[in-house]
């Protein structure tokens, strides 16, 4: 049979967790000064050294080794940002690490894309639209919807 002392040491260990988890949660993702939200003028740089290091990495498909080399290079980045990163560089080549950096800019994308995302735009298919832009930058579905509305708004 449980005391009262026992049952109030329960209750306080049930709420420091929680604490502890609430904590966790709200921490932010990224190293202070980066955010997936920049502009391009704002992308991290990364010393030649890395990049051809993180280069060498994946042309041999090491992408593990390239994820380490690339959150020692950038601390505070998280796991699961450092893969979308370096399967994004896999993906498109180092643009697509810039682009994943810089967060909606203006991306390099051929003619011919941007042709169809403003058919899908004027069809009034924005889905479609951000979908090709997330196909073509390696960006995530914020920072792809955002660019897509901007575009939209400046037609």
């Amino acid at each position: 049979m449980l005391t009262d002392v026992d049952r109030q040491w329960i209750v306080l260990l049930v709420v420091a967790v929680l604490i502890v988890v609430m904590v966790a949660l709200r921490r932010p993702r990224y190293p202070e000064g980066f955010s997936s939200s920049r502009s391009a003028a704002g992308a991290l740089p990364l010393p030649d050294d890395v990049r051809n290091e993180i280069d060498g990495l994946v042309a041999v498909d090491q992408k593990v080794k390239a994820i380490k080399v690339l959150r020692t290079a950038v601390p505070g980045l998280s796991l699961k940002d450092g893969k979308d990163v370096i399967d994004a560089w896999h993906r498109t080549g180092e643009a697509g690490l810039a682009a994943r950096l810089a967060g909606p800019g203006e991306p390099d994308l051929a003619p011919e894309v941007l042709t169809e995302i403003d058919d899908y735009l004027a069809g009034g298919k924005p889905i479609q639209a951000i979908k090709v832009v997330r196909e073509q930058t390696g960006w995530g579905l914020v920072d792809a919807k955002q660019w897509v509305d901007a575009r939209k708004a400046g037609s």
